[in-house]
Formats: C-alpha cells, sequence, structure tokens
C-alpha cells in the first residue's frame, strides 16, 4: 500500500513540475534592429504589487533613448520564492536591448485630409 502512495506522490509532482518551469513575455518594436546585445537585472514585488523595485532605467540606449525589444521571465527559483511567500515577494527577471540611433531629416509630414 504505501508503495502505491509513493507512486501516485512521485506521478503526480512529474505531471506538476513542468507546469512550475520558466516563462517569457517579449515586446519588440514592428522592425526590430537591436544595437545592443540583451541587458537585464531582477526586480522585486512585495505585498501583492503594492510596493515595488525602482524603474529599471534602460542603460546603455545613450542617446537615442529607444528600447527595441523588453522581455520578461521567471524561473522555477523564483516562482517558489513567490509561492513560498504567498506572493508576498515575488522577483521577475528584466531584459532589454536598445534600438540603434535612427537617421533622418527630421521633419514630420502629415497626411492631407481626405476630402468628400
Amino acid at each position: 500500500m504505501k508503495r502505491g502512495r509513493k507512486l501516485t506522490a512521485w506521478l503526480l509532482a512529474a505531471a506538476l513540475l513542468p507546469a512550475t518551469g520558466c516563462y517569457h513575455y517579449t515586446v519588440e518594436a514592428p522592425r526590430r534592429d537591436p544595437a545592443t546585445e540583451w541587458r537585464g537585472r531582477t526586480v522585486w514585488s512585495f505585498l501583492w504589487g503594492a510596493l515595488q523595485s525602482a524603474p529599471v532605467p534602460a542603460e546603455g540606449c545613450e542617446p537615442s533613448n529607444a528600447i527595441d525589444q523588453v522581455r520578461s521571465s521567471t524561473n522555477l527559483g523564483f516562482t517558489l520564492i513567490t509561492a513560498a511567500t504567498l506572493g508576498l515577494a515575488s522577483p521577475l527577471q528584466v531584459e532589454w536591448r536598445c534600438a540603434k540611433q535612427q537617421t533622418g531629416t527630421g521633419v514630420m509630414r502629415v497626411p492631407a485630409p481626405d476630402l468628400p
């Protein structure tokens, strides 16, 4: 009987473990053209989001201040921290790549309105 329970517990753990793995979200410019490699840091949220880390400056994106891609991700360790603290502390990895400096004339053209 004990052996059956152990087997059931192992099978349940094996079934649930992939659900607690890594996940990623990425936001990118329509025409990606990154100028840098991925840079990033871990940010923290406390008290279910009431308190958060300071905003992450996009280091290395001077002089344009333009960001080409942003990716946020978590892993099993971060998920375990969040679960163990019941959401009181929640880490998240934020990464970004800077966009290349755009060259242009600096003139914006406004299209003419459609007339009936």
